[in-house]
C-alpha cells in the first residue's frame, strides 16, 4: 500500500484531490500542519500533499520530507514556492495531471515490490466496495469471513445497493475463485424458460427445445449468483432445492443426473420470510440458501460515504472526459446529504453524471442537481 498524508481544511478541496488517488493508496487527511508533523514523527508516508488552504509559512515547516507536493490556486505563490527551494508546486485544478503522474510513479514502485502479497490482493479485491462507514466495514468483514466458508450466502438489501458487487467479492475470496462466476437475474428470465435456463434442456423437452447446458453447468467449479431469487416459480424452487441437497442437476426432459460443484450466492430486495408466509416461496429452500447472510446497507444509512463515492465516480468519468476536473461546492454536497436516495448508489451515480453533463462549469453547485 502507498501511504499519502494530505493536509487541507476545505472539504471541497479534499474531495477534488482525493478523486485523483488510486484505490491502491491509503490517504490520511489532517486539517492542521502541526497534526501532520506529529504523524510524520510516528510513521512514514510515501507522499505528503499540502493543500491550497495551507499558509506559505506552514508549508516551509515540511520542506525536508522526502516527497512533498505543494498545491496552490495562485500562480505567483507557486512560483515563489519554487524560488524558495520548496517542494514541487502544482497549480490546481489545471495541472492535476502532474499530481496524478507523481502518484502513479510511486504506486508502480510499490507494486513492483509487493505484487502478489496477501495485502495487495485484499485491497484489489475490495476495490469495488466504496466507503469507510461502519456499515461498509461490517460488510467487508463478512465478505472476508464468509467468502472462504463452504455453503450458500444470501445477500439482502434494496435495489441499487451493490448486491452484485458483494457477490463477486464473495467469489473472489472463495476457494473457487479461479473457477467461473455467472450472474443471473431470476426476475428477467421468462417463467416458462426458467428451469431450462438454470438446469439445461434436452431435445424435445418442449417445443423448439435443443440440447443445451444451463447456468449451473456453466458455473461448474465456481459460483452462480442468482439475483432476485424470490422471483423463481415454485416448481423451479423445488428443483433448486434438490440441486442444493444432492449436488447434481437434471436437464429438463432428462432422467440423468449430472454432478456439479457450484456455490450458490443469492440476492433479494424483498423480505423472503413474508413470501414464505404468503405461499410464494418455499420455507425449506429459504433455510437452505440462508446459511450465511450479508445485508447491503441503503445509501441513506451511510451518507458519510457519499464523498468517497463521488471520488470514485469522478475517476470513472475522467476516462470519458480526461480534460475535465470537477469540484463540489458546499451547496452541492449539502443537497446530496439531505436527500433520501430511494435508488441508492445507482441513483447517486446517475445524479452525479447528469450534473456533470448538464453543467457548463466544472464547479458543481446545488443548482446542478436534478433527481428526476
Amino acid at each position: 500500500m502507498v501511504k499519502i498524508l494530505f493536509i487541507e481544511k476545505e472539504l471541497t478541496e479534499r474531495i477534488l484531490i482525493q478523486s485523483r488517488i488510486p484505490d491502491f493508496c491509503i490517504i490520511i487527511t489532517v486539517m492542521e500542519i502541526d497534526d501532520a508533523m506529529n504523524l510524520l514523527t510516528e510513521t512514514e508516508s510515501d507522499l505528503v500533499i499540502i493543500g491550497p488552504s495551507v499558509a506559505s509559512a506552514d508549508r516551509r515547516k515540511l520542506r525536508n520530507h522526502r516527497r512533498i507536493v505543494s498545491l496552490t490556486r495562485n500562480l505567483p505563490d507557486a512560483a515563489s514556492e519554487k524560488l524558495s527551494s520548496a517542494p514541487e508546486a502544482i497549480r490546481i485544478p489545471g495541472s492535476l495531471d502532474r499530481l496524478q503522474e507523481i502518484i502513479d510513479d510511486i504506486v508502480k514502485e510499490r507494486l513492483r515490490e509487493i505484487t502478489g502479497s496477501p495485502a495487495y490482493l485484499l485491497n484489489r479485491r475490495m476495490s469495488g466496495l466504496i466507503g469507510t462507514s461502519s456499515q461498509i466495514r461490517v460488510v467487508k468483514e463478512q465478505i472476508v469471513r464468509y467468502g472462504p466458508a463452504p455453503g450458500p450466502v444470501l445477500i439482502t438489501g434494496e435495489s441499487g445497493t451493490g448486491k452484485d458487487i458483494i457477490a463477486r467479492m464473495l467469489h473472489d475470496f472463495s476457494g473457487q475463485s479461479e473457477g467461473p462466476f455467472h450472474a443471473v437475474n431470476a426476475g428477467a428470465i421468462p417463467r416458462e424458460l426458467s428451469a431450462s435456463e438454470l438446469f439445461g434442456a434436452m431435445p424435445g423437452a418442449y417445443t423448439g427445445a435443443v440440447r443445451r447446458s444451463g447456468f449451473f453447468e456453466y458455473a461448474d467449479g465456481g459460483s452462480l449468483f442468482l439475483d432476485e431469487i424470490g422471483e423463481l416459480e415454485t416448481v423451479v424452487q423445488t428443483e433448486l432445492l434438490r440441486v442444493l441437497e444432492t449436488g447434481s442437476i437434471r436437464r429438463v426432459g432428462s432422467n440423468r443426473n449430472l454432478p456439479v460443484d457450484v456455490r450458490l450466492l443469492s440476492a433479494t430486495n424483498a423480505e423472503l420470510s413474508a413470501a414464505v408466509d404468503a405461499g410464494r416461496f418455499r420455507a425449506d429452500l429459504l433455510y437452505r440458501i440462508d446459511m450465511f447472510r450479508i445485508h447491503a446497507p441503503a445509501l441513506r444509512e451511510r451518507i458519510e460515504d457519499i464523498p468517497d463515492l463521488l471520488m470514485h465516480f469522478s475517476k470513472q468519468l475522467r476516462l470519458e472526459r480526461p480534460n475535465r476536473h470537477w469540484e463540489f461546492s458546499d451547496s452541492f454536497l449539502d443537497r446530496l446529504f439531505e436527500y433520501n436516495w430511494p435508488g441508492n448508489v445507482r441513483e447517486l451515480r446517475n445524479v452525479f453524471r447528469r450534473a456533470v453533463y448538464s453543467s457548463d462549469s466544472e464547479l458543481l453547485t446545488g443548482d446542478s442537481i436534478r433527481y428526476d
